[in-house]
């Protein structure tokens, strides 16, 4: 059978990571089109709406965004990765072998979650500027030149909790609370390079980045 993909729709995720598939797929033949239909373990696989990659697998690595993971990150990624939920999961952690993204000058050790300068310099910048403290990764938001300020919206999204350090309570062991956010920049993965997520529904990472550095 020779030709390529005429009709239907099949899209391969970056990575390789599974395959997204609607309908039947078509090939130009050497007698004329035929149809094939597409066997249930792929249709299973079909990512949700909106997702870049798609895992399905419960263990795996993540490991570059910016292709050869020497180069910078790309300007402009509104990126979604997701991972298939089985029945019995409760949650995901990421454990960061490295990790940097550009954050404000407050942020940039990558554990605050909250920028107390709004994205400025120094708090003395914020009175001048008249900002206010914002959310770590978010960007601060020029009201004169109507844009963010440098070095804008960059955040790798991903609701955790904990930074995988234990605490003991009346039942036991457990995770301690004290890593409650979603955008994470800077130099570091929030804390350390531990993130743990117990969030009900799909298991979702974001990636944007600004369309300036």
């Amino acid at each position: 059978m020779g030709g390529g993909v005429q009709t239907g729709s099949m899209e391969v995720a970056v990575g390789g990571a599974s395959v997204a598939v609607s309908g039947a797929v078509g090939f130009e033949g050497r007698n004329g089109a035929c149809r094939c239909k597409i066997p249930k373990h792929y249709r299973r696989l079909s990512a949700p709406p909106g997702c870049h990659q798609y895992f399905d697998e419960n263990r795996g690595k993540l490991k570059s965004l910016n292709f050869d993971g020497q180069s910078e990150v790309s300007t402009g990624l509104g990126y979604s990765i997701c991972i298939r939920r089985t029945n019995d999961a409760c949650g995901m952690t990421l454990n960061a072998l490295s990790f940097s993204l550009p954050a404000s000058p407050y942020c940039m050790s990558g554990e605050e979650a909250i920028d107390c300068y709004g994205g400025l310099v120094s708090e003395e910048a914020m009175e001048q500027a008249r900002a206010k403290m914002s959310v770590c990764c978010t960007g601060s938001w020029d009201k004169e030149e109507k844009k963010f300020r440098l070095p804008g919206v960059n955040f790798f999204g991903f609701a955790g909790f904990a930074d995988g350090q234990s605490m003991q309570t009346m039942r036991g062991s457990d995770y301690d609370p004290n890593q409650n956010r979603y955008f994470y920049c800077g130099a570091q993965f929030g804390n350390g390079s531990i993130v743990v997520g117990r969030t009900k529904g799909p298991l979702i990472l974001r990636v944007v980045t600004s369309d300036r550095y």
